[in-house]
């Protein structure tokens, strides 16, 4: 299955954001802005989501600016057959997109941090912009590029799931991205290249449209 994200993953990419925003963080009163990325599922799947978002909720000098959440169409049914190669043929479903978390993360911190959901199914081709899917599977990617241009200062994005909303907003704003993102931030991959990694084999034309986008990237593999 999935391997579990350790609790500390989000400080630990948190660390890499402040050596990467010094410019923005003056411009946001000590606090960086940040975006997240996040497979997270209700019931979870990998519990170490839900302690990722905790941090970025919990952390007094991250300025959590939305959370897209990153869901594929297989584990949204009762048993995940063959979902792809990489992915694990969960039994334990149906899982659907973290709308419930948030809420509760939402009412636990008394904040209104917006989030949505983002495409189900993985892209065909690399210039992809998914115009025609369905609107709910639109809010995600419709929020991050809202984010993005209401924001005055660069902002760090950080993945803890497929590449697939950051590649389709790319596909549509690709200045937007150029003038607004301080630096995309990917928990994926393998430091090896026989082990297809989760958050890769979620969607890897996905994640070959960012790594060839000339956008900062730092990979966590």
């Amino acid at each position: 299955m999935k391997n579990i994200t350790l609790q500390f993953t989000f400080t630990v990419l948190l660390a890499f954001c402040l050596c990467n925003s010094v410019q923005s963080q003056n411009k946001t009163a000590g606090k960086i802005p940040v975006i997240v990325i996040t497979d997270l599922y209700h019931p979870a799947q990998d519990p170490g989501d839900n302690f990722d978002l905790l941090m970025a909720y919990g952390l007094p000098n991250i300025d959590l600016k939305a959370v897209i959440l990153d869901c594929t169409e297989p584990f949204r049914q009762p048993v995940a057959v063959n979902p792809g190669e990489g992915l694990y043929p969960d039994n334990n479903g149906p899982r659907e997109a973290g709308y419930v978390p948030m809420l509760q993360l939402n009412y636990i911190f008394d904040r209104t941090v917006p989030f949505a959901a983002g495409p189900f199914y993985a892209m065909k081709k690399g210039n992809e912009k998914m115009l025609d899917i369905p609107k709910f599977q639109q809010q995600g990617i419709e929020l991050l590029i809202k984010t993005l241009k209401e924001s005055p200062v660069k902002i760090q994005i950080l993945s803890f799931g497929s590449a697939r909303v950051l590649a389709v907003a790319y596909n549509r704003e690709p200045a937007l991205f150029k003038k607004k993102v301080e630096r995309i931030h990917l928990s994926a991959g393998a430091s090896g290249p026989h082990f297809l990694e989760w958050n890769i084999a979620l969607d890897r034309v996905a994640i070959k449209t960012i790594l060839q986008s000339q956008l900062p990237v730092a990979l966590y593999p």
